[in-house]
């Protein structure tokens, strides 16, 4: 479904000022679409929502924190960080994964079930990175591979299955339609799946 932040703004920054003046009304947003596009899914399987146990939550660090409602300002100024990166970074934390139940975030599955936020790579480089690297199978390998997530926040990530090099920028504006005058946003057909 079409990116229900939109409103926001096109890319994570001005989405952070946009949380910073209007606080929780983005993850509002992503949960009501999330409810109501996991309503659409039971029912088109005829599965009960009580039966869904697990959930995991990737994306840029600003999505993945505002989905589990934490402060997204220190991921918008120097050395933009999540505060889940600053605490394990400060040695208080084993991670920078996020781990609530679902009542606390208001998700339509079995109320206690774990919801976890995969643990991000550092700064703008986030869980769905992360993730992208893992499903690549990226650092069991000597073969030069590279990756690109293209998204709100794109990544770029090359590794030789040595050493991994990670950079980011913001799409955002490109794919979600921000300033454009004419045309349009990138769009999926109806039914397909792309994301």
């Amino acid at each position: 479904f079409e990116n229900p932040q939109r409103f926001g703004g096109s890319d994570v920054l001005a989405r952070i000022a946009y949380d910073a003046e209007h606080p929780g009304e983005l993850r509002r947003a992503l949960r009501r679409a999330l409810n109501h596009e996991l309503t659409r899914l039971y029912a088109a399987q005829g599965v009960d929502r009580h039966q869904v146990a697990e959930v995991v939550v990737v994306g840029n660090a600003t999505m993945r924190d505002l989905a589990f409602g934490l402060d997204v300002a220190p991921i918008g100024r120097s050395p933009f960080r999540s505060t889940t990166e600053v605490a394990w970074r400060a040695g208080e934390t084993a991670s920078s994964a996020v781990d609530r139940r679902a009542h606390e975030l208001g998700l339509l599955v079995h109320p206690r079930a774990r919801v976890w936020g995969a643990p991000l790579i550092a700064c703008h480089v986030g869980a769905d990175a992360a993730v992208d690297l893992v499903a690549m199978d990226g650092e069991a390998t000597q073969v030069p591979r590279m990756l690109v997530d293209v998204g709100t926040n794109t990544e770029v990530i090359l590794t030789d299955g040595q050493r991994t090099l990670a950079c980011s920028c913001p799409a955002g504006p490109a794919f979600e339609g921000g300033l454009i005058r004419y045309g349009m946003p990138l769009a999926a057909p109806y039914g397909s799946e792309a994301d």
